[in-house]
């Protein structure tokens, strides 16, 4: 993969997408259109159901992680649908196995920029127990450059109080925050179903002004569940 060579020109923001597909066999074309029409480079997409027979993007580079090794092997699954201008570099050495996690590292004439994209199943009580062994690998130069997004499944987490009534769970991920010094970005409701609503679709960031302008967007289709937009840092 060729280093991008500095131009002189400055670097304009990074557009990341995130949404829980609800599975993306039949929803290629839908998600190029939603991908051009908000001027994403990145697009996070969780709940793929993707499996070895599900084909890739044409006009992305498309970063799957399929349901292997967890406790129900059907459904889940996480991707990153990135285009084919923005320079990465795939993190093998920080996927952990039974653990639905996607890292990238985005090279940038500013910054190199650490993505992750994760889904925590609600029956996983170890869930974020796996994802502290995934994020102790990552160096220490990353550290200060993480963006991490997806289903958390913690809907009960108050996060504008101390951990005294949460659950075990929650606990070990309000530890993972405080350990990585993470910021909790979202403050809408990211799911709605009738009188009922919720925030499990999160954004963490290890700087307050990495992650920008986060925002809840109508998803293109009924059968999307989630979808979220936000600007982090400068695009190569």
């Amino acid at each position: 993969m060729p280093v991008p060579q500095p131009t002189g020109e400055v670097g304009r923001k990074l557009v990341v997408r995130y949404t829980n597909v609800n599975g993306i066999r039949s929803k290629i074309e839908e998600v190029k259109k939603w991908m051009e029409e908000g001027k994403a480079d990145v697009v996070a997409l969780v709940e793929t159901m993707a499996d070895t027979a599900t084909v890739d993007c044409s006009f992305c580079d498309l970063l799957r992680l399929n349901r292997l090794g967890c406790r129900k092997e059907s459904g889940g699954g996480v991707a990153l649908a990135v285009k084919k201008d923005i320079q990465i570099i795939r993190m093998y050495e920080l996927e952990v196995a039974g653990l639905e996690v996607l890292w990238v590292k985005v090279i940038a004439l500013r910054m190199n920029l650490l993505l992750g994209a994760i889904y925590a199943p609600v029956y996983d009580d170890d869930v974020f127990s796996k994802l502290r062994t995934s994020m102790e690998r990552i160096p220490p130069y990353l550290r200060r450059n993480i963006v991490l997004v997806r289903v958390f499944n913690c809907p009960k987490l108050n996060w504008s109080r101390d951990a005294g009534g949460a659950s075990e769970k929650e606990r070990d991920l309000l530890s993972l925050q405080k350990e990585f010094r993470l910021w909790q970005k979202v403050k809408e409701c990211t799911r709605q179903r009738g009188s009922s609503s919720s925030s499990l679709d999160l954004v963490f960031s290890s700087q307050v002004s990495l992650v920008r302008g986060v925002r809840i967007i109508k998803p293109p289709a009924a059968t999307w569940l989630t979808t979220m937009a936000y600007d982090s840092a400068s695009r190569p």
